[in-house]
């Protein structure tokens, strides 16, 4: 059940006057905002032309979070036009970096993963055991909605463990 739902069309500049980073965000179009009391979450449903990087939808839920008092932020992006994918393993690291954030129970499991892309697949390479862990906690859905808001593509997480004996020996020290 949501407390309230605004169903308006505003730019996130005029309606956040106090955010004063500098990103792409800043000219996204708020389509709907909804807080759900029960669970205590602002949702968020933005239109955007521009493509946005991951540190910069961090820095915006953070700064919801605390200016709201929410244990939680969904953003949902919707692009008019299309965006390259072609980058998403040159950005891995500060992907990665937003989910460690999030969750901070992953470092160890992310740190020093790849992911490659095939088609609507997007495979996490780890270096050490965990896949069970992330699964468990959801962590393949909640990358997959922000592969979706970064890049306007759904994929579906999928991750292999490729462990190695020099990897396995720096584990154990």
């Amino acid at each position: 059940m949501s407390i309230g739902t605004v169903d308006v069309i505003k730019v996130i500049k005029d309606v956040f006057t106090d955010y004063d980073k500098e990103s792409n965000i800043l000219d996204m179009r708020i389509k709907q905002i909804s807080l759900f009391k029960k669970t205590n979450v602002l949702e968020l449903s933005l239109d955007s032309d521009k493509n946005i990087t991951a540190k910069e939808l961090y820095e915006f839920e953070t700064y919801l979070k605390s200016r709201f008092g929410v244990n939680d932020v969904i953003t949902n992006i919707n692009y008019s036009n299309s965006i390259s994918i072609d980058n998403i393993t040159d950005e891995w690291d500060k992907i990665s970096c937003y989910i460690i954030r999030r969750y901070p129970t992953t470092i160890g499991i992310l740190k020093n993963s790849k992911i490659d892309i095939k088609e609507n697949n997007a495979i996490v390479t780890l270096e050490v055991k965990g896949s069970d862990f992330l699964y468990a906690r959801k962590i393949d859905r909640d990358l997959e909605r922000l592969l979706k808001n970064l890049y306007g593509k759904n994929f579906k997480v999928k991750y292999i463990e490729d462990i190695n004996v020099e990897s396995m020996e720096k584990q154990k020290e």
